[in-house]
This record gives C-alpha cells, structure tokens and sequence, in this order.
C-alpha cells in the first residue's frame, strides 16, 4: 500500500489550518463540516454512507458534532485513531494576525528579527511551518483524514478496522471528548467491534538533549481545588469585632502557591506544583464593611494522587492557613491592647469543612427540606452562568448561606473541568500488545529513518484523559459528593470510559510552541517519516 505524498497532507491540513475553530465558537462548526465534507469525498464513504456520521452533542449551546469515520477491514479487532479541530485564538499574533491562519504566507512574512532566537534559529532555517493550530492539533487530524483515504482503498485487505473520531473543545472542557466516549461505546456494539488501542497526533517537544522522539503513552490528570472562606462582616473601624475573609484567603493562597506538597509522582515522572488561577472576595461594590466572604480555585496536576488524598492535603493546608489568620490575629489583639490599654479576644476556633461534609451536616440539622432546595437552586441557577467555576463557586455560597453554624469556616471543593491521570502499566493483554508494538515501530523507524523513540508514560493533559481512569472506585467515590457542579450541568461518563478503557499512545509530529505565536512543526519529519511511522503502527496495533 503506498503512502500519499506530502503536498497531500499538505493540502488537507492548509484546508483545515485556514478555519478559525476556536474553542466555543461558530468555527469549530464550520471545521467539522470541512472535516466532514473531506471523508465524504473518499469513495469508499459515498459507497459506505453508513460508516460516516456526524453526532451531535447534546445541549450544547454552539450546536457542535463529534464525526466519525469507520473503515471496515477483516475481523473485529480496531484501531481508534481520534483527535480535536478546535484551536486556542490567535490575537497574540499582533500585525501577523490576518496571516496566522494561512501557514505559507506566515511563514514568509514573520520577521526573524522580532522572534525568540530558537524560533528565529528555526525560520531561517527553512525547515520549520508557523501557523495557528498546525500542530494543535491540526495536523494530526490532516494526518488521520489522509491515512483514512490511503487506506480506504484496499480496505477489504486490512487485518482490523480503523475508527477516525474528531471532536471539538479540547482546549476548553473537553466537552467534545466526554461526548464522543459514549458515541465510540454505541459505534462498537453496532458493529462488534474489539477495540484494541487508541493512537492520537499531538505536538512531541523533542527534548534537543537526547534527540530521540517520543511514545507518550499516558497522560496526566487534573484537579481544579476550590477555597470558599465565609468571615465575620464588621465596620472597617471595628476590625477586631470581625474577621475579613481577605486574609483568610489570602494566607490560603501564601500556603498553596508553588507548595511542593502538592507535587506528585510516578514512574520516574513529576507534576509541578500548584498555582491560583482565581483569587477574590465576593464584593460587587464598594463599601467600609471588612469581605464577609472569598474564594479561590487551583489547578493541580496528577500522575497518582486521588481525589481522597488531595482532599486530605486540602484541608491539611486550610487548617494550617486558618491557625496562622488566628494567630495572628491574637498577635495584633495583643499589641493593640499594649498600646491603647483595649483588650480584644479571638472568639473563633479554625473550622474546615469539605463540600460533602458540610452538605451533610446542612441536612443532618434542618432536613430533607435543604436537599429539596438544593436541587431546585442548581436547576434554576445554572442557566445564570456561562462559567462552570462561578457556578461551582455560587452552589458552595448557598450551602454556606443557609449553614446553621454562622461562624468563620472554610469549605474546599472541586469545581470542573475534572481530568483523570492514566498510563500504560503492562498489566493488561491489550496494554502488553501495545508495549510490544511499539517496540516494532521503533525498530521500524531506526531501520529506515536512523531515528529512534522513548517510551514516555505521561503527556500533559490531553482529550487522552478520558480513555480510561486508573484508580477507578476511589475516583468515582470520592469526587462525586464534592465536586457540586457534577451532574448539575457538567457530567463526566464514569461507566462509559470504564467500559472502553483502552492503552493509548501519541505519535506526533515534530513541534515547538504550541499556543504561542512562534508555533510551529518541522517539516521534513512531519511530512515524510511521521506519516509512515504513524501507518505502520496502527497497522501493527490491529493485529
């Protein structure tokens, strides 16, 4: 079977790189029609109809589709072979703004003096393509459409079958993927079909030291932890009749930041540590009173740690950050009576709930009735909000509301988007396979390429999250009851992605630079060892 030539993917991914599909917009419409358009022109589609569909997902306020594309080979076993068409934007592309979707043309006309000198290095090279989302990820979409085409003609000859899935929002909330699982379970019982690995085309960051290319075959996950602080309200000229919210969640956020703690580890692989990504009270206007309430959320990155054990570092943390307000707060108690001969006194004690915690203790204290209201917020509520955290943030207000214990407390919570961590441990048959075929690819590309591959077991976060969840129980048991929002306008298809739980592995191209103007991928890998390491591998995988 020959391999298409370059100016083919070429030709695709220009086609696919000049829509501006960006995340919650109108494009990523218009890109799945593209995308759509470009399979039904394959003969073996407009033969085969029945094998290529648009789903679309449900409730969703732009009208977006999941597409798929099933080549039908011999056998049951399949390949799934999925990415997203969705882009991040493109105004940090300044005066090259209006060329940052046409690659050529960007590539020609970007001043080298006005990059970085790695970029700068790399376009007077002329070995390197700039352009928006041409290896976020649309190359890897271009790359599966033209494997899709190649192979589509001798397709009675394949030993398995391939599912193409391409799905919008994976730079926002991945609503695309959560959709596309259940789509990809309901695809496979039509057709039984035995679903062997998926193989995805994101950006490999070739490290310049070791020069090898890269199988990441996992990825990490992601937690979004939510502080909510509720105070005691004063007059700014009684500060010690009170306590300001403000500095409850400004030592918080002294504790949390760049904490190591937080740090996780496995395989040899380490996260970073966590960072604020919102901090503020919940003022709307000005007036003297001191902030009666304050919030703050992270984000946090996996390789290990579940949901239970976070939380207990959590509130570990907000205990530390309550004793510390306090203390200090006797401290200036204490010197203001030494100066003035006016004594005050710290009346509280630090009180840390999380969500289902206080949830419980709310319907322990005044009943059914609490729960009843609730639910009835949540439903009428959730319309208010077009950010899934100000949602989280406004449930967690109105538990504290109507707490019947007034006094200062902090409640720690999960808001979305909720990203589990996964790689390939070797325990499975369908996992070995996997480890085994790559290791063929590898000595397939050092044979002819004299380029060779790392076996990686983390990518960052990626749509390959939802593939599977390691330490599934303790995940689903633990993040449910303190994550408000989660079927309250956000969902997460914990069984689907239990049934389908498969080994995954990104083959992508060579890149640098992702979401920033200088992005980029090299072209003679992209266009000419890639494309046929990528082949030989889904092939090898279907075996």
């Amino acid at each position: 079977m020959s391999w298409y030539i370059e100016d083919k993917i070429k030709e695709i991914l220009f086609k696919l790189v000049s829509i501006p599909s960006i995340s919650e917009t109108e494009g990523e419409v218009a890109i799945e029609g593209e995308i759509y358009d470009l399979l039904n022109q394959i003969p073996y589609f407009q033969q085969h109809s029945e094998y290529l569909n648009k789903h679309a997902i449900e409730n969703d306020k732009f009208g977006r589709y999941v597409i798929s594309a099933l080549l039908r080979g011999r056998g049951d076993r399949t390949v799934i072979v999925f990415g997203h068409h969705d882009i991040v934007d493109f105004d940090g592309y300044g005066e090259y703004k209006d060329y940052a979707l046409n690659p050529e043309e960007l590539t020609k006309r970007l001043d080298p003096d006005i990059l970085p000198e790695d970029a700068r290095k790399d376009l007077l090279s002329g070995e390197w393509l700039f352009g928006r989302g041409i290896n976020d990820m649309k190359y890897g979409q271009a790359l599966g459409i033209a494997l899709m085409e190649d192979l589509s003609s001798e397709a009675e000859m394949l030993s398995g079958n391939i599912l193409f899935v391409s799905v919008p929002d994976e730079e926002n909330n991945s609503v695309g993927m959560l959709a596309a699982v259940p789509f990809i379970n309901d695809i496979g019982k039509k057709y039984a079909l035995d679903f062997r690995a998926y193989i995805i085309n994101e950006p490999d960051f070739i490290s310049s030291d070791s020069g090898m290319h890269n199988f990441f075959v996992g990825c990490e996950g992601k937690v979004l932890p939510v502080f909510y602080c509720m105070g005691k309200e004063t007059h700014s000229t009684e500060v010690y009749k009170g306590l300001n919210a403000g500095t409850m969640i400004a030592e918080i956020e002294r504790q949390m930041n760049l904490n190591i703690r937080f740090t996780d580890y496995n395989e040899g692989h380490f996260t970073g540590p966590p960072t604020v990504l919102q901090i503020r009270d919940t003022k709307e206007h000005y007036n003297v009173s001191t902030c009666a309430y304050a919030y703050s959320y992270y984000t946090l990155y996996t390789v290990s740690k579940t949901p239970d054990e976070i939380l207990r570092l959590l509130k570990d943390t907000a205990y530390k950050a309550f004793d510390q307000v306090l203390e200090q707060f006797k401290s200036s108690c204490a010197d203001f009576e030494k100066l003035t001969g006016i004594r005050h006194d710290c009346p509280w004690t630090p009180k840390v709930f999380s969500y289902e915690e206080i949830y419980a203790y709310n319907l322990s204290d005044i009943g059914q009735s609490f729960d009843i209201h609730m639910k009835k917020y949540m439903k009428e509520n959730r319309s208010k909000f077009k950010d899934d955290r100000l949602f989280t943030i406004d449930i967690i207000k109105e538990v504290v509301r109507l707490c019947p214990d007034k006094e200062p407390k902090i409640v720690i919570a999960y808001g979305p988007p909720y990203y589990p961590h996964r790689t390939n441990k070797g325990e499975t048959e369908k996992e070995k396979h996997m480890l085994k075929v790559l290791d063929r690819v590898n000595e397939y590309s050092q044979a002819k390429y004299h380029k060779g591959w790392q076996l990686k077991k983390y990518f960052g976060i990626a749509d390959l999250c939802y593939t599977g969840i390691d330490e599934y129980e303790s995940v689903v048991k633990n993040l449910k009851p303190n994550m408000p929002i989660l079927g309250n306008g956000y969902s997460i298809p914990f069984e689907e992605i239990k049934k389908l739980s498969l080994p995954v592995v990104n083959i992508g191209p060579v890149a640098k630079d992702a979401h920033k103007f200088t992005e980029r991928i090299h072209i003679n890998s992209s266009f000419e060892m890639i494309p046929d390491v990528f082949k030989f591998a889904v092939l090898e995988l279907m075996k």
